[in-house]
Order: C-alpha cells, then sequence, then structure tokens
C-alpha cells in the first residue's frame, strides 16, 4: 500500500496484481507524461496563465495488489476520515479474492464507495457479477481494453457521484435532527 502525500484531491484506489497497471493509471488520473500537459503548462507558463485547474482533477491515486490488501486500505482510509471515493478493481488477482468477490465485500462495508470492475474476460457476464453484488447503482464494468478517455471520465463522474452522495447524507441528517429538535419542543 501507499499513503497519499496530501489531503487535497479525490481519493482513488486502484487494485490489480499487475504493477504497470497502476503505473497506467496514475499517468491517465494524474497527467504524468502526458505531452498535451507539457505542453499546456509551457503555454501557461509563457502566457502567464493557469489553465490546470480546469482542465484535470487532482487525483490521488492509491495502490493495493491484491483484494484483501484493498479492502484494508479502504478500510484505513475512512478511520483517517480521508476515505476512498472510487476503486477500480481488476477481476483476476491469483492467488487471492478475486475481483468481483473484494468488489462485493467493499460494497457491503463501504456501500457509498464507486467501483469500476474491470476485466477482459467474457466468464463473468453482467447477470452473474450482479448476482453477487449487493447494490446495483455503484458500480460499473468496464472491459479491457479500455481507452484512457474512459478511466478518466469514470474517475470525474464517479468521483463527484460519491461527494454528491456525502452531501445529501450530511442534509438528511441535518434535517433529521431538526424534526427531532421540533419534536422535542411539542
Amino acid at each position: 500500500m501507499q499513503d497519499a502525500t496530501s489531503k487535497e484531491g479525490d481519493r482513488i484506489l486502484v487494485v490489480d496484481d499487475f504493477p504497470a497497471i497502476h503505473e497506467d493509471f496514475r499517468k491517465i488520473l494524474q497527467g504524468e507524461d502526458d505531452p498535451r500537459a507539457i505542453l499546456r503548462q509551457f503555454q501557461d507558463d509563457i502566457l502567464g496563465e493557469d489553465h490546470t485547474a480546469n482542465t484535470r482533477a487532482n487525483f490521488r491515486v492509491e495502490s493495493a495488489f491484491q483484494g484483501e490488501e484493498g479492502l484494508e486500505f479502504i478500510r484505513q482510509s475512512y478511520k483517517e476520515n480521508d476515505p476512498i471515493m472510487l476503486a477500480y478493481i481488476d477481476v483476476r488477482m491469483p492467488p487471492g479474492m478475486d475481483g468481483i468477490e473484494t468488489s462485493s465485500r467493499l460494497q457491503k462495508e463501504f456501500p457509498e464507495t464507486q467501483i469500476v470492475i474491470c476485466t477482459a474476460f467474457n466468464d463473468f457476464p453482467w447477470p452473474k457479477i450482479a448476482k453477487q453484488m449487493h447494490r446495483a447503482d455503484n458500480f460499473v464494468i468496464l472491459k479491457k481494453p479500455f481507452e484512457n478517455i474512459e478511466i478518466l471520465q469514470l474517475a470525474h463522474a464517479l468521483c463527484a457521484k460519491w461527494k454528491l452522495a456525502k452531501k445529501l447524507r450530511q442534509r438528511v441528517s441535518e434535517l433529521e435532527a431538526e424534526i427531532a429538535n421540533l419534536r422535542s419542543a411539542q
């Protein structure tokens, strides 16, 4: 597991048994080694402008190489009050539990965490996966090979969904407290 170096930005976990996959996700989500990002930065430096905040979110990409390690990483992130919002989870990660079981356990323990199940195989069709999951509204299946833009778009959309759901839970809690106060005042 890798520790986050900063508490700024949306926190994403990649659970895959191949280290090169983790580097690919970092490049996609953090813009490392992206020639367009280098050119944009050069242009911004010359013109004295800063467009980076508008073009890319500040994602913090964490790594786990097996399902149980990923679950423990997420547990720790919630204990530290710096939760993982989104997990990209590979289906096949021998010798440990597979990505479907990992995702199912993650949903049960942390239902607000968004999940992208990544697979190159057809032996895990939607009905089989859905049957093992606890809910269908917080996970997406992404078939490999995928395009970089798919990873980036899912990260933006699912992290935004996580944040909106958190705001909604907080507001509902506030309203319930107000109702309880009104009832006790009567």
